[in-house]
């Protein structure tokens, strides 16, 4: 049977009738083009370039797409403490460990608060100096992007940086990330500066704060250092040393750079002023001292100073030479001093102390005369419930007064003060006094026993000095031209 079929099969092959074309011009015989020796070169040429892609391909794509995300990684390395205003570097570090190579990669860096960027290796793809177009990174590729810049922030605040990587793996479609972050802590400033003042004053009381700052010459971004005060509503300011430079509170780098004592490395503000009548309860002076970036300030010290503001039932009030205003004194005058005091309150006045201060080098302290007894020291003189013992306790309403005396200096000492330099030329000549007072807002040993301190204005005693004449007589003609080159002789 097959035997047959075969030759069923040739059979019908062989007698398949085969239309032939036969020309008519059989003298000369057509023959089609064949393959010159360039065109098989460059046959030869395409194999050899699709083989080399297929094997391109097999290396750098990998073995069947066998992609693994883990083996895409970044870092971020930061320091673990900067102080605030310190230069910190963030390196943020890229690779590929994975056979295929990635594609479109790029990576956003989120900054902390407070940071101030200043350069970065390579140079951030867009304006704001948060992104890195990476492109492409084959296998086995690693790359490290730095960063530097000012972290600002308070103690102990934790700053974080996160950085994310994007990017698409060869033979995929949709994006991959992989991300990282680090804290650092705000360990302290770069900036040194302390504000203090009263703790308790009266309304009338005069209130002074000092603010003291380091030495900044050689932190980073110097030019750019402010020192700013925030005065609580009420408060009436009279002084302030240096004056600020910008606006009525604020003082820039160079001010305060100027202001810097080269022995100690520290500068001072020095404010005083006092609080409403009415004042009553605690009161805030705020002293920040920072850096300004395109006109924003950022605070790196900030201290408040509370003082509370007590309506005083001790009342006191200076009088030299009977009055209680400054009015002038001469050389080898004795003034007279007579401090006054009452509790204006409705309860007694516990453990008071009275002080007096007198303020100038012409001062004769070895003349002063005080019936009571009170301690001198340096200018100063107390009186406390030992030498005064009416200061124990204070009835209502009661009153009481002080009285001593000291003198001035005579003419010669002024020209001996002078010669050493301890007066100089163009210092005022003045006497400067004023009175301090405390005492317990309850008796002694009671839980709610608190000191009350107050502070009376200063008067000022201007010293008048001797004004020496002396007559000569020169003649005149009639149109008012001297006579003489001198005044005639005796």
């Amino acid at each position: 049977m097959q035997e047959n079929n075969h030759e069923e099969t040739l059979d019908t092959v062989y007698e398949t009738p085969v239309e032939r074309t036969i020309p008519d011009d059989l003298t000369h015989m057509d023959h089609a083009a064949k393959p010159g020796r360039w065109g098989k070169f460059l046959a030869i040429g395409l194999l050899v370039c699709v083989a080399g892609a297929a094997a391109a391909s097999f290396f750098f794509f990998g073995h069947g797409g066998d992609f693994k995300k883990e083996r895409i990684h970044i870092r971020v390395d930061a320091p673990k403490e900067s102080p605030s205003g310190g230069i910190v570097t963030y390196v943020v570090h890229y690779e590929n460990k994975d056979a295929a190579p990635i594609t479109h990669a790029n990576i956003a860096v989120e900054f902390p608060e407070g940071f101030v960027f200043t350069e970065a290796t390579p140079t951030p793809s867009n304006e704001l100096r948060t992104v890195w177009n990476i492109g492409d990174v084959v296998s086995q590729k690693e790359g490290d992007i730095t960063i530097k810049g000012q972290l600002h922030g308070t103690n102990a605040e934790e700053k974080v940086v996160r950085a994310v990587l994007t990017y698409t793996p060869v033979k995929y479609r949709g994006d991959f990330t992989d991300e990282a972050s680090v804290v650092t802590t705000i360990a302290q400033s770069v900036l040194v500066m302390n504000a203090k003042g009263p703790t308790q004053i009266t309304p009338q009381g005069v209130a002074q704060f000092e603010i003291t700052y380091g030495d900044f010459a050689d932190v980073v971004g110097k030019d750019s250092v402010r020192l700013s005060l925030r005065f609580p509503d009420d408060f009436s300011l009279k002084d302030i040393t240096p004056k600020p430079d910008i606006g009525a509170d604020s003082w820039s780098a160079d001010v305060l750079q100027k202001g810097i004592d080269p022995t100690t490395k520290q500068g001072k503000i020095t404010v005083t002023g006092n609080f409403g009548e009415k004042a009553n309860g605690e009161r805030t002076l705020t002293a920040q001292m920072g850096f300004l970036d395109k006109d924003k300030f950022t605070p790196e010290v900030t201290q408040d100073v509370k003082v509370q503001v007590i309506q005083s039932n001790l009342l006191t009030t200076l009088y030299i030479n009977s009055s209680p205003e400054g009015r002038p004194v001469r050389l080898g005058e004795t003034m007279q001093y007579r401090v006054t005091y009452e509790n204006t309150g409705s309860t007694a006045i516990h453990s008071a102390q009275i002080t007096a201060r007198v303020d100038s080098p012409l001062v004769d302290w070895l003349s002063l005369k005080d019936t009571k007894g009170g301690k001198y020291s340096d200018g100063v003189i107390a009186w406390t419930e030992k030498e005064l013992p009416a200061l124990a306790n204070i009835p209502a309403l009661a009153k009481g007064e002080i009285t001593f005396t000291v003198r001035l200096k005579d003419a010669s000492a002024l020209a001996d003060l002078r010669k050493v330099g301890t007066i100089k030329s163009d210092t005022p000549l003045q006497v400067s006094s004023f009175i301090e007072a405390q005492y317990s807002s309850s008796e002694e040993g009671a839980s709610d026993a608190g000191i009350v301190q107050t502070k009376s204005d200063t008067v000022v005693n201007q010293i008048a000095t001797d004004f020496t004449f002396q007559s000569q007589a020169r003649y005149f003609d009639d149109t008012s031209a001297a006579l003489g080159s001198g005044p005639l002789p005796p």
